[in-house]
């Protein structure tokens, strides 16, 4: 893979999109709690998000295959900036600044998914077919360098200076990635046949994700993120269930963070010799709900940071592998719709995820449980369907 400046650009504007993710979670994920005294209030915060992917992300992938690529990032990039301005009114009304927090979440959704299709599809403009396995591999490690670290930068300035430095950081870095990429990447306009009725269009994308190998990759995908919403919605309850403190629970989260880099890191080395596996994806399923049982029933301390690790591990197979597939299969001009279509369908998984300990009145470990063995069964459904 030759390293040119487009190159670059594409890095800096994936290193930086997640890396204002990794620090407005953190950041927002403690305002919120400091404002309103409420773990619930957290909990509805987050669930707003999963809503917003489910019931509105769809619209804003067909104007991602509509217009200019580098303007809908540039669009996404400018909303998520504005977004993290907002909690500074919410914090100043106390609890009943409530609904600034539910359009942070809303707006840093709408945001996410415009930006996300966009920079994949024009992955594929600047980057040659058979190259585009590594390079998505790539995408992925940095996606996990930029998460991890803005979560670690996020949670150093929520405790040195409070949650507005990291939020002021993420407006920054938001705003630079989004011009960096609309000045710096080259011109990408969709088809004229994406120009039809709106509604069409939108109703299209979800005919494309009927396609069986756009189906089954996009089904690993979901299924891959939902490991994550469990263990975001499960880890600190079941670490408290098990009567360990609060350090467990940040060991437990930086091993899964460690497990998931090195991994990603082995995939982007690899895959410039083959195409994405199929098989490896669906493996990275299974595993992923192998090790959820296991967690549940971990003995102690050094076998939970291993299990967490372990899943990690599985995180980046299933979701790099799947990725690396994803932007090989599906063609530039649906990307956008389809890509939205499974960040809704994800949204509507984390959705229930976050509300059944509610709803069910579940135990974390028996939710980790319970989870894991659907994805078991999902695993095995795929290694079916692919024969």
């Amino acid at each position: 893979m030759r390293f040119n400046r487009e190159i670059a650009v594409f890095a800096a504007g994936a290193l930086g999109q997640n890396f204002v993710s990794g620090a407005a979670l953190v950041a927002l994920a403690w305002t919120v709690l400091e404002t309103t005294g409420s773990y619930e209030a957290v909990g509805i915060v987050f669930l707003v998000g999963n809503l917003t992917n489910l019931f509105v992300v769809p619209f804003v992938g067909v104007l991602v295959d509509r217009f200019d690529r580098r303007k809908t990032y540039l669009l996404g990039g400018c909303l998520s900036a504005l977004a993290l301005t907002l909690p500074v009114f919410a914090a100043a009304n106390g609890p009943s600044g409530l609904w600034a927090f539910y359009a942070v979440a809303v707006v840093t959704s709408v945001g996410n998914g415009a930006q996300h299709p966009s920079l994949e599809s024009l992955l594929q403009r600047i980057v040659p077919v058979g190259e585009l396995s590594q390079v998505a591999a790539a995408r992925n490690l940095l996606r996990q360098i930029g998460l991890v670290g803005g979560a670690g930068v996020g949670g150093v300035l929520v405790a040195i200076s409070g949650p507005s430095s990291a939020f002021a950081l993420g407006t920054c870095i938001a705003t630079s990635a989004a011009f960096a990429v609309r000045l710096g990447m080259p011109e990408h306009r969709p088809a004229n046949s994406v120009r039809g009725a709106y509604f069409a269009a939108m109703f299209d994308g979800f005919r494309f994700l009927g396609r069986a190998d756009i189906l089954r990759t996009g089904a690993v995908i979901v299924a891959s993120w939902s490991a994550g919403q469990t263990i975001n919605a499960a880890l600190a309850g079941y670490v408290r269930e098990r009567g360990f403190d609060a350090a467990v629970y940040g060991i437990g989260d930086a091993c899964w963070s460690v497990g998931a880099f090195l991994t990603a890191l082995w995939l982007a080395r690899h895959l410039h010799r083959q195409q994405p596996s199929e098989r490896a994806a669906v493996l990275g399923v299974g595993g992923l709900g192998a090790s959820l049982i296991a967690l549940s029933f971990a003995p102690g301390r050094p076998a939970i940071f291993a299990v967490c690790a372990l899943l990690g591990a599985f995180f980046s197979l299933a979701k790099v592998s799947s990725d690396s597939r994803f932007i090989v299969i599906c063609e530039r001009d649906i990307l956008g719709r389809v890509r939205s279509n499974l960040t809704a369908l994800s949204g509507g998984v984390g959705a229930f995820v976050y509300l059944a300990p509610t709803l069910l009145a579940l135990p974390a470990s028996t939710m980790l449980m319970g989870w894991g063995a659907l994805l078991l069964v999902a695993a095995g459904a795929l290694a079916i369907a692919r024969r």
